[in-house]
């Protein structure tokens, strides 16, 4: 599917999700029990662009009411053959991700600085993602290092 095509797509996908969301925000407080916090995280596998931003494609989208979208396209890893190896990496991307829309959304951790916590903000891509540890240290970076010298 060409470029423009794929853009086109997610610009459609997006305003349907802003139409909808009126909606789905008055939904999910009917979901909530109060004395509760609850995130949605709808997770699509394809690419999303956000058509307020001049950027490229998003990662995820996060809406109030803990409502949240990620986008998984762009985590698979390219150039990578070594099939055990590729679904790591995109495994520990897809958890990264997760975790934190769930720090963000649900817990209410604030954004940070540093290039390495799970929380960096701004979210640029791949590499930033890549760069963030998970509570075990991994860096996929090191990962692809690993397997591209050897």
């Amino acid at each position: 599917m060409q470029s423009n095509t794929r853009k086109t797509i997610a610009h459609i996908f997006i305003g349907i999700v802003n139409r909808l969301y009126a909606p789905i925000d008055r939904f999910s407080t009917t979901l909530r029990d109060p004395a509760h916090r609850t995130a949605y995280i709808a997770i699509i596998a394809d690419d999303m662009y956000h058509e307020h931003s001049a950027w490229n494609y998003t990662l995820a989208l996060n809406f109030s009411n803990r409502i949240s979208i990620v986008a998984t396209d762009r985590l698979l890893p390219n150039g990578i053959f070594n099939k055990e190896v590729a679904s790591k990496i995109y495994g520990e991307r897809q958890y990264k991700l997760l975790k934190r829309m769930i720090g963000l959304q649900f817990y209410g951790y604030e954004r940070s600085s540093d290039p390495t916590s799970l929380l960096f903000s701004p979210l640029m891509g791949i590499d930033d993602l890549d760069r963030m540890s998970t509570d075990n240290g991994t860096r996929i970076q090191e990962l692809v290092t690993s397997v591209t010298s050897s």
